[in-house]
């Protein structure tokens, strides 16, 4: 059976959005009004496309961002951690709050990680950027008792063990095989490889499919 790697730390169930805060459920973003986009899609055209980018750069940031907090990992402590916030007309976030926590430090860490964001694509009505109440539900979870978690290791050129790349060395790099070891040494197949870019608080991804094993 071929391992599988995710993030299981987080899901990102659904957003609701509130078009004003305070006001009614938004219609949809065709009905002349847009949701905020979370930052790395802004050279994306297409809605649909811009959409689909925004969130899955929002699930990369917070993948990047959530640790489960060690308190609620020994108390065995699972669940969502359901949050709203406010994006504002300028794309910042505030006024996060904790709408049903689960404890064990899963609260804290999930509120810390929403008010350190960086500055979204604010919400348009009517042409015009405008605040957007937004629901959050963080699910944590943990693997079964007992079960240890597979440990891996990516080897790219003289890359072992590099948290991060520059962009030269990753241009340096393209025509190097990537292996995937497991805690034997034993190369593992990689069914899709997704690499996340930051730069200046803006996030982009780029994603290899197939085996892309040495």
């Amino acid at each position: 059976m071929r391992p599988t790697i995710q993030i299981n730390t987080i899901l990102l169930i659904a957003f609701i959005y509130s078009l004003g805060v305070g006001k009614s459920i938004a219609q949809p973003e065709s009905m002349g009004q847009t949701m905020p986009f979370f930052r790395g899609c802004s050279e994306v055209k297409k809605l649909d496309d811009k959409r689909e980018c925004s969130n899955r750069a929002l699930v990369n940031y917070l993948g990047a961002a959530i640790d489960y907090p060690e308190e609620a990992r020994n108390e065995r402590i699972e669940g969502t951690v359901y949050l709203s916030f406010v994006v504002d007309s300028l794309g910042k976030v505030g006024n996060v709050m904790v709408l049903r926590g689960i404890g064990g430090g899963c609260d804290e860490l999930a509120v810390s990680i929403l008010k350190e964001m960086p500055r979204w694509e604010p919400g348009i009505r009517e042409g015009n950027p405008v605040s957007v109440k937004m629901n959050l539900p963080i699910q944590f979870a943990l693997g079964k008792e007992g079960e240890l978690e597979e440990q891996y290791r990516i080897i790219w050129e003289n890359y072992a063990d590099r948290p991060s790349l520059t962009k030269e060395e990753i241009l340096n790099a393209l025509n190097t095989p990537v292996s995937l070891l497991d805690e034997k040494g034993n190369n593992v197949v990689l069914s899709e490889l997704t690499f996340l870019r930051t730069k200046k608080n803006k996030f982009k991804d780029a994603s290899s499919s197939g085996q892309v094993t040495s």
